[in-house]
């Protein structure tokens, strides 16, 4: 148990990686999760999520990257910013090369179970080369709590506990005793979870089918959607922040400039609010352009 997914995360890489290691980590991808192997290991090679295809992974690049010093490859599932998901061929894939070559898979699950009905199966199924954190602040919307949690075989999470107890040795009991009367309700904040999404869903598949300029899918699952704009982004966010107060993520955090990340788990009368001004700023910048 961890506070939050934050420290699970930075527990695994502290506890697996040395200085003369390679890592392999996913683009696009969360910021503290492509950033932080850069701490602690010599070098990091980037692999893509193909937006052509609907954000698959390229598993034939991962492996070509491989190298001798590879001991860490960095993952999503569901994929944060864009929510696709690790199929279980995938999984075996990947669980295949690890063994093949020695190393572990990091594998941060925060988002999987708000596939529902089609969630990928836990990595942590997949063999011990499979590390996996996650949380309760996503499905159970209980992020202040801050409790997070590994799953890893014992002698990584023994690692693991090795390097807690020189940051926050354990959570709070509260949280642990709040977070526990929460997985035990699972269906019912999953329920939750799903009234919340499927309006939000169709309010986001409305937006993307009136600009055809925005290019964009909505990914079968997940609360989150990694469109491309056809202007600044960071222009368009500075804009929204400024004259709207509306926030986006723009896609340099995660690796794709152009991109942003738009999360869909609010209020719909907010998320409603927040593209009709997305549009509007949207809209201003394109006819700001200078002519060819």
């Amino acid at each position: 148990m961890c506070n939050g997914a934050s420290e699970a995360n930075f527990l695994v890489h502290a506890a697996l990686l040395e200085a003369e290691n390679h890592v392999l980590a996913e683009v696009p991808l969360y910021p503290p999760l492509a950033e932080m192997p850069a701490g602690f290991a010599a070098s990091v090679t980037r692999v893509p999520r193909l937006p052509g295809e609907g954000w698959r992974l390229d598993l034939d690049a991962l492996e070509r990257a491989i190298t001798a010093k590879t001991k860490l490859v960095v993952l999503t599932n569901l994929n944060n910013p864009t929510a696709a998901a690790l199929t279980e061929s995938d999984l075996r894939r990947l669980a295949d090369l690890a063994e093949a070559h020695r190393f572990h898979v990091h594998v941060d699950e925060t988002f999987r179970e708000l596939a529902f009905d089609d969630a990928p199966p836990s990595a942590a199924q997949f063999g011990e080369r499979f590390v996996v954190t996650s949380t309760v602040t996503k499905v159970y919307g209980l992020g202040g709590l801050r409790l997070g949690w590994v799953v890893a075989s014992p002698d990584v999470a023994a690692r693991i506990k090795g390097v807690k107890d020189y940051t926050s040795v354990c959570p709070s009991g509260v949280s642990e005793e709040l977070a526990a009367w929460a997985l035990e309700r699972k269906d019912a904040f999953l329920a939750r979870a799903q009234a919340i999404l499927e309006p939000n869903r169709r309010v986001v598949r409305a937006w993307l089918e009136r600009n055809p300029e925005v290019h964009g899918v909505l990914p079968p699952g997940g609360n989150l959607c990694f469109p491309k704009l056809p202007v600044d982004v960071d222009a368009l966010a500075n804009r929204l922040r400024e004259r709207y107060k509306v926030v986006i993520a723009p896609g340099r955090f995660f690796g794709m400039p152009e991109h942003f990340r738009l999360g869909l788990g609010g209020r719909t009368a907010d998320l409603e609010k927040g593209l009709a001004s997305l549009d509007v700023a949207m809209k201003t910048l394109l006819h700001a352009r200078p002519r060819a």
